[in-house]
């Protein structure tokens, strides 16, 4: 028994969403605006979605499939729901995370080692788990005010303490 999962394409780079399925071996059928997806087994939706998210945010290939394979995870957070509807505030906000000619958001990546992307609706942050972590403890400290180099200063010791935690919990396991 298969599983189709169906994807509209007018929310994402379809050449993007072809050329990941092309290079997983996942079949696929396209009717215009709907792509059908289909799959052995339930869980690969799960991976799918994951990915899918990923293609939203226009990572690379290569990105999409480490989320597609586990060895990254990504967030989504919708800057509407959050922020509310306000055009002022939510272009304030990303103002803050992309930084002067993009300046902001590389630094965040830099630091951190996480992969950032923000759309006009939605931010999306893809690493491994403490890289996600650091980047999401930047990331809300800079939306909530806090002065770039501020920040900034912070990312890599932040960071690092996330390490250190993960390191300590599997020597427990």
């Amino acid at each position: 028994m298969g599983y189709t999962y169906d994807v509209y394409i007018e929310e994402l780079d379809y050449n993007l969403l072809k050329s990941f399925l092309e290079r997983n071996r996942i079949k696929f059928h396209r009717d215009k605006n709907l792509v059908k997806v289909y799959f052995e087994e339930f869980y690969d939706i799960y991976r799918f979605e994951k990915a899918l998210k990923g293609i939203k945010a226009n990572f690379s290939i290569e990105i999409c499939e480490k989320i597609y394979n586990g060895d990254y995870d990504i967030l989504e957070f919708d800057l509407k729901k959050v922020f509310g509807k306000k055009i002022n505030h939510l272009r304030r906000i990303k103002g803050r995370i992309i930084g002067e000619e993009g300046k902001a958001i590389k630094e965040i990546e830099q630091r951190t080692g996480a992969k950032v992307s923000i759309t006009d609706r939605y931010l999306y942050i893809t690493g491994d788990d403490v890289s996600i972590q650091a980047a999401y403890y930047t990331l809300n400290k800079l939306i909530s005010g806090t002065p770039h180099t501020r920040v900034f200063e912070k990312a890599t010791e932040i960071k690092k303490i996330f390490e250190n935690k993960e390191k300590e919990a599997m020597y427990y396991l």
